[in-house]
């Protein structure tokens, strides 16, 4: 077991914690996913791409905006002050802001819109924020929108 721990790297910036699942994510795109907050935090302290794109485009910011209301907040603001673009749309042209809009996560939309994320983001569809806001039932989050100047 020492000799094993002896061929480690001494200097943690050549461990490479970026390793890729089969569908192309990232220890981050799995923790933010699980929304497991301490091991988030702790990659985000050695990981070198925030912004780390799967397969189907999407960003760690994605999937915890996709998050449960309550559980996911807390992730994308950790995701934000590591300078995660909010605006970046996955293949299908969804932003985190879509992905939030669509579960009814009223503060993570808030949160985006106050950074100021697109309320008109679209990838040609019915797919804008709003139409999942309306999709998700969540008047608060219609209403946020269209404050911010989205298209009804």
């Amino acid at each position: 077991m020492l000799q094993k721990r002896q061929n480690l790297p001494r200097d943690s910036t050549q461990l490479d914690i970026d390793p890729r699942t089969p569908e192309g994510r990232t220890p981050l795109h799995i923790a933010a996913a699980k929304c497991h907050h301490g091991l988030l935090r702790l990659l985000l302290e050695h990981c070198s791409n925030v912004n780390a794109r799967d397969d189907w485009g999407r960003t760690p910011l994605h999937f915890a905006a996709a998050g449960s209301p309550g559980e996911s907040e807390e992730l994308v603001k950790l995701l934000l002050s590591r300078n995660a673009d909010f605006d970046l749309p996955d293949n299908d042209g969804w932003t985190a802001l879509t992905y939030a809009a669509q579960a009814g996560n009223e503060r993570v939309v808030r949160r985006l819109l106050d950074k100021g994320s697109n309320p008109n983001a679209t990838n040609g569809a019915i797919n804008t924020p709003l139409d999942m806001a309306v999709l998700s039932n969540s008047e608060q989050i219609v209403e946020w929108l269209l404050k911010r100047g989205a298209d009804p």
